[in-house]
């Protein structure tokens, strides 16, 4: 009897630390999510510049493909402010030594220039060139050539008829 109630303890209190874990990982989880969603709206509060645009590329590591096309034609009118915003210090550098304006997206000017944009163009993901959280309220150009969308809706009966 004594062996049975010792093997049922054991067992209780292995239940209650997995359950705890799961516990312990969602709410966590329920805590990030609060923090990013709130965040991201609190970012729409903050004044956007009507003239400001900030650009990112090739999830935030290249400075290519349609963004940087755009960039080059947008930053010839003087009435618009285009930043390049990137995770790569080398296309800040470069950038930045061709005379314009480029910043590493966690620098201060980067989260600034972010925070305060009217209009973001970027091409793959919002979430991969910046951080999302900082753009509440701004306008977002995905330049993308469509490829994924024809090959997962396209390529499957049952999104596509």
């Amino acid at each position: 009897m004594q062996i049975q109630n010792t093997i049922q303890i054991i067992l209780l209190i292995l239940i209650l630390i997995s359950v705890n874990k799961n516990l312990i990982k969602k709410s966590k989880l329920i805590l990030k999510r609060t923090v990013v969603v709130t965040t991201w709206y609190l970012s729409k509060l903050y004044p956007k510049t009507k003239n400001l645009v900030v650009f990112g590329a090739e999830n935030g590591r290249g400075f290519r493909g349609n963004p940087k096309y755009l960039f080059l034609e947008m930053v010839k009118n003087p009435e618009l402010t285009c930043v390049w915003i990137s995770k790569d210090p080398n296309v800040v550098s470069e950038l930045t030594e061709k005379g314009y304006l480029a910043f590493k997206y966690k620098s201060l000017k980067g989260i600034l220039y972010q925070l305060r944009a009217k209009l973001v163009i970027h091409s793959h993901s919002i979430n991969d060139d910046f951080y999302k959280v900082l753009l509440g309220g701004a306008i977002s150009y995905n330049t993308w050539h469509g490829v994924g969308l024809k090959k997962v809706w396209g390529a499957n009966k049952n999104t596509f008829t």
